[in-house]
């Protein structure tokens, strides 16, 4: 579970975890269990890049290490590079470290995240400490927004799959360079306002059942995200975040070479309620749909209700959406290291749906947009997903988008 003896870039070479029985001397009834392990690859440092309908050409770089260890230092500054490739520094502890620079024509982010995995060492429902920094400047149609993100977790592993957390979050937002021909009123203001801080209380749960994490076929994940943001903590904002998303995997039979088609059912539900002194949720941190990963079929961002005067999206305080898919796959290769064979190309039909809702816990199943469609992609050797969208049902003023693609994992 780890993953620190696994090397997926050297299935080859590298031996997974095995274990034996070896025979205790003198007690022909009982065996000993001998587990032998060998760590694997645990640094990776990657540059890579992409391109997609909702966030533009981006690059990407990134150095993740796996058993990490803040306290161990390198000798010298001379020797930390040659320390730290040799696994002599910074390793052992089992702590994770993400360092992640992406910029782009449209998104540009950078982050540092932190993990310890049992801060407490109970080893066996192990609490975690996790520190998130994010800085992010984006391009949208209407204005520019640049965020900064600091969160900080305790967390707990109560199962194999069941996670719970408690923490504290902290952004700020500036809205700049609104279009001259006119924005929102809620963005107008927020813009005049300058920089917009957001605190607040995060508890979020996860529980999950799948096969693969990263790819998966048969199993379901569901999520929740709860955060309070309080003026008493130093926001300029009182009200309450609710999130909750579940997606269901199940593989529809098998084909010769051994790949499954697969059924994926998604629905996400999210409200926002404002309490005090505050009416309405900023307008950077709305429910906004559509685009190529929600609502395909529709412009990012291009599902109303919108503003009469400027065509801009209003956003919601209450956002449902969903999809059904049917993935099936078209072409396989053999696993390098193995004899199994993996999905290389594959092709999927999908319905999708959702809607927003200017008020908070409320929404108008009469304002329901759905879409119909077909992708196909490749999984291997680079992710390559094209889509194609039809609006079912749509309204006035909803701007749509047939086609939509992602080069890349943003």
């Amino acid at each position: 579970a780890t993953r620190f003896f696994t090397d997926e870039m050297n299935r080859a070479a590298h031996r997974d975890p095995y274990y034996r029985l070896v025979p205790v001397a003198g007690e022909p009834d009982k065996v000993d269990i001998e587990f032998i392990v060998e760590e694997g690859r645990v640094i990776d440092f990657n540059i890579s890049g992409g391109v997609d309908t909702d966030n533009g050409a981006f690059a990407i770089m990134s150095l993740t290490m796996r058993n990490f260890d803040a306290t161990d230092l390198p000798r010298g500054f001379g020797a930390a590079f040659g320390e730290i490739y040799g696994k002599e520094a910074f390793h052992g502890a089992g702590q994770q470290l993400d360092f992640v620079a992406s910029p782009g024509t449209q998104v540009s982010n950078m982050r540092i995240h932190f993990v310890e995995p049992d801060i407490f060492g109970t080893h066996l429902q192990p609490t975690s400490f996790d520190i998130d920094l994010n800085k992010r400047l984006r391009r949208y149609a209407s204005h520019e927004e640049d965020r900064a993100d600091l969160r900080t977790r305790l967390g707990r592993r109560w199962d194999y799959d069941i996670f719970t957390w408690i923490g504290f979050v902290l952004t700020e937002i500036e809205l700049s360079n609104p279009d001259s021909d006119g924005v929102p009123p809620a963005l107008s203001y927020q813009e005049s306002q300058g920089k917009t801080r957001l605190a607040g209380v995060l508890f979020d749960a996860s529980t999950r059942s799948l096969d693969n994490y990263l790819v998966p076929h048969k199993g379901w994940w569901l999520r929740s995200n709860n955060v309070v943001y309080s003026r008493d903590l130093g926001s300029d904002y009182d009200y309450m975040q609710n999130d909750l998303r579940t997606d269901f995997y199940a593989p529809i039979g098998e084909k010769e070479d051994g790949t499954k088609p697969v059924l994926h059912v998604q629905l996400d539900l999210g409200a926002q309620s404002t309490y005090g002194d505050t009416f309405a949720v900023p307008y950077s941190d709305r429910y906004f749909l559509g685009g190529s990963k929600s609502l395909r079929g529709f412009d990012y961002r291009g599902v109303g209700p919108f503003d009469l005067l400027t065509d801009y999206p209003l956003g919601g305080q209450t956002s449902l959406s969903g999809t059904v898919e049917y993935f099936y796959p078209l072409h396989s290769i053999q696993q390098p290291g193995s004899y199994q064979r993996i999905e290389a190309m594959r092709a999927s039909v999908f319905v999708d749906f959702g809607a927003t809702d200017a008020e908070s816990w409320q929404l108008d199943l009469g304002e329901l947009r759905s879409s119909v469609g077909f992708s196909i992609g490749l999984s291997y050797p680079l992710p390559l997903t094209l889509n194609f969208g039809f609006p079912m049902t749509s309204f006035e003023g909803d701007n749509r988008q047939t086609f939509s693609f992602s080069l890349g994992t943003p």
